[in-house]
């Protein structure tokens, strides 16, 4: 009687159902099918799906506004996003909107695109409404690739880290004396915003050279002016001495 186990029939149609479930990549690319991803199989290509190219096109900063500490205006908040490599698609404040302290800047804000996020009253609500909904950002914007943290409150300083350590670019922005101060939490690089003269404010070293432009050229004005008042009043002692001889001459 034969070895079922050693079968050379029941072998051959083991291997048989093996093949059957390899496929080659040159196979795959015959049937139509796509790897999982580029390094799946040999000869697979490096290059960008559509799809990944379609993501990197959706990719977008966020703004996180703590609406009790700072106030953004209009041409403050196109400043914050001349500062982004992605489109600033979502932006979303948070205060206590029945405080009538805020006035009707849920109005305005609203007007300009916020999202409004309700928080109740009593000492740092907002704060912690912000941080327990940044920390999330990924999950609910998988897109997002930069975050403006938007408040002048050092307990904010726990969402910006918690930010960073989930790979994002963080900017914190700060408000003090009319002057907007936003810092790339990763590098400490900082730029800086006029809200009184609603312009960026340059470094200190290219305010010094401008000024240095500006003396320069006030003293060669003033040179030109000193060279033309000269000529001029040499002309008029000229016309004077003509005058003084004219009258001798013709009375003579």
């Amino acid at each position: 009687m034969k070895n079922p186990r050693r079968s050379p029939d029941r072998f051959r149609h083991s291997r048989s159902s093996h093949r059957q479930q390899f496929y080659p990549p040159q196979a795959v690319s015959q049937q139509g099918f796509e790897p999982r991803s580029p390094f799946s199989g040999e000869g697979a290509e490096s290059t960008i799906s559509p799809e990944t190219a379609v993501k990197c096109d959706r990719e977008i900063a966020i703004l996180l506004l703590d609406a009790e500490n700072l106030k953004l205006d209009i041409n403050a908040e196109k400043f914050l996003a001349s500062l982004c490599s992605y489109p600033l698609q979502v932006k979303i404040a948070f205060a206590n909107w029945k405080n009538p302290s805020t006035g009707k800047l849920d109005t305005e804000l609203y007007d300009r695109g916020y999202e409004l996020i309700h928080s109740p009253g009593g000492a740092n609500t907002a704060d912690g409404k912000m941080i327990a909904f940044g920390a999330a950002i990924l999950h609910r914007y998988r897109d997002v690739r930069q975050v403006f943290v938007c408040s002048s409150d050092g307990l904010l300083n726990h969402l910006c880290n918690q930010l960073q350590n989930q790979g994002l670019t963080v900017f914190r922005v700060r408000s003090q004396n009319a002057v907007l101060s936003v810092e790339n939490h990763l590098t400490g690089e900082s730029n800086h915003y006029s809200c009184k003269e609603e312009v960026e404010l340059p470094t200190f070293a290219e305010l010094a050279n401008k000024i240095a432009e500006l003396l320069k050229a006030e003293h060669q004005s003033i040179e030109e002016r000193i060279a033309w008042f000269s000529s001029v009043t040499q002309l008029f002692q000229e016309r004077r001495a003509i005058e003084l001889t004219y009258p001798l001459n013709k009375s003579g």
